[in-house]
């Protein structure tokens, strides 16, 4: 459990971050992922992608229903924002977005709705996450675009 103190310690450790880092690498990998750095402009940024062999992770680790690969997902969203690490959070949140879009149907409203709700400040959403909130998100068709 990571408590106020824990999260305060990651947060000013280095090691510790990197150490996450290099766990949430095996993690992704296991899911089919890559996570690397990307060259923009004025500094380097993280990105998170379907890695070549996520088609083979698949039916492992994606399909439904009710997988359990989607909470540990929400884990780590969950923990990524309590360590103060938003960056890698978000990366991880648009690679999952675009494996939504993709893959309609594969991923339930509700494990969908939890990793919005582990990933979005709760100060920026006007709405509760709720199944049909999470449904009318992913039925428009301009919202990934």
């Amino acid at each position: 459990i990571l408590d106020e103190d824990c999260q305060h310690a990651f947060k000013f450790h280095p090691d510790m971050r990197r150490n996450l880092r290099r766990s949430s690498q095996r993690f992704f990998q296991f899911l089919g992922l890559s996570a690397g750095l990307v060259d923009r402009q004025d500094a380097d940024a993280l990105r998170i992608e379907r890695a070549p062999n996520f088609q083979q992770r698949l039916l492992m680790c994606w399909r439904g229903p009710a997988n359990h690969n989607w909470k540990r997902v929400s884990r780590a969203l969950r923990c990524f924002r309590l360590v103060g690490m938003e960056e890698e959070q978000q990366a991880l949140l648009a690679c999952l977005v675009g494996i939504v879009v993709d893959y309609p149907g594969m991923i339930d409203e509700d494990a969908v709705g939890r990793w919005l709700n582990e990933a979005c400040p709760k100060s920026h959403l006007n709405h509760e996450m709720t199944r049909g909130f999470v449904a009318t998100i992913l039925s428009s068709p301009s919202l990934f675009a």
